[in-house]
């Protein structure tokens, strides 16, 4: 087995286990195993215990060791024979992160910029803790070019298949789209890159977890779409 855990466990004091020996194994076993704890059971088909995914993409609660994507699921896959809300079901569990960034310009967080213009990691980071939320920053500019690059939360020696698939868009101050950068891949651990040249001005970024291709049978949507940037 690769793993094993009791169903609704979360809290009594019962650990899960999990047997994989190699790291994108464990990380797998480790998040699906966490999830029986929450009360989530395996998400297949008629025919299939675990769905092993379709694409580059696969849910938690199936089997997919050899999937880029791994996310979450509600069941939006062709055949699912599972519907659970996965992250409404752990939220019964543990409550939803705090929102770090406003969804709009009017609720925006300040970018942090140094006095040479430099944008540091280390201060400009957030999370999409649910598949409605968007971060927005806002930042002033005398005017030049302008380049930013977002990039998905990986751990070092971790096998790097982080949940988040990025898209960003620069806005001017009344909120209207400059540029929009949604990259499509089989990956999500590449930087996201956006490149414009301002007028001097005030403008925003907006930050916000998207899906790709058709979840029935070739991608995913943004349900499961969710995580840490910088």
């Amino acid at each position: 087995a690769g793993g094993v855990a009791y169903l609704n466990s979360f809290g009594s004091g019962e650990p899960c286990w999990v047997f994989n020996n190699s790291v994108k194994s464990a990380e797998e076993a480790a998040s699906h195993e966490s999830g029986h704890t929450m009360g989530l059971t395996h998400d297949g088909t008629a025919s299939q215990e675990y769905f092993a995914g379709h694409g580059s993409w696969g849910p938690i609660m199936g089997a997919v060791y050899s999937r880029a994507i791994v996310q979450w699921s509600k069941g939006e896959y062709t055949g699912a024979n599972n519907t659970q809300g996965d992250v409404v079901i752990i939220s019964n569990k543990i409550a939803y992160r705090v929102d770090d960034a406003g969804n709009d310009p009017s609720t925006s967080k300040g970018m942090v910029i140094s006095g040479t213009g430099a944008v540091a990691s280390s201060s400009n980071f957030g999370v999409i803790e649910r598949s409605t939320d968007k971060d927005v920053f806002g930042f002033t500019t005398t005017g030049g070019a302008v380049t930013f690059s977002i990039v998905a939360k990986t751990e070092a020696g971790s096998a790097s298949v982080p949940d988040l698939d990025i898209q960003a868009r620069i806005l001017d101050a009344a909120g209207t789209e400059i540029i929009k950068v949604d990259p499509s891949g089989g990956v999500l651990t590449a930087p996201v890159s956006v490149n414009q040249t301002l007028t001097a001005g005030t403008y925003y970024l907006e930050i916000d977890g998207v899906g790709y291709g058709n979840p029935l049978n070739t991608g995913y949507s943004d349900y499961g779409s969710l995580g840490q940037y910088f």
